[in-house]
């Protein structure tokens, strides 16, 4: 998540935890992401919301998805993103 958001910070998005059962746990995750890198902080809303990773049909982490302003799937990758090119292809699909 550090490649992206540090390539796209003027874009929004959103990080949804497969498991709503403990908040606590993805608040610890959240922390964990942003002391890894003291440089560097993840600053996106965080939700954890197991209805809509099922109707998004997330099932491996990470998955990253990009949405239309209509609201439509445009596109799903599978697996870390952090090549500089791969992001900025992936996020040009949207405009």
């Amino acid at each position: 998540m550090h490649a992206v958001d540090s390539q796209l910070p003027e874009h929004t998005y959103i990080i949804v935890s497969t498991d709503d059962s403990d908040s606590t746990k993805l608040s610890d995750w959240h922390l964990q992401v942003n002391e890894s890198k003291a440089d560097s902080t993840v600053d996106t809303p965080f939700s954890a919301n197991a209805a809509l990773s099922t109707t998004l049909n997330i099932n491996n982490t990470p998955t990253l998805i990009l949405v239309g302003s209509d609201g439509t799937m445009i596109d799903r990758h599978l697996g870390p993103m952090t090549d500089s090119s791969v992001i900025e292809e992936f996020w040009s699909q949207a405009v």
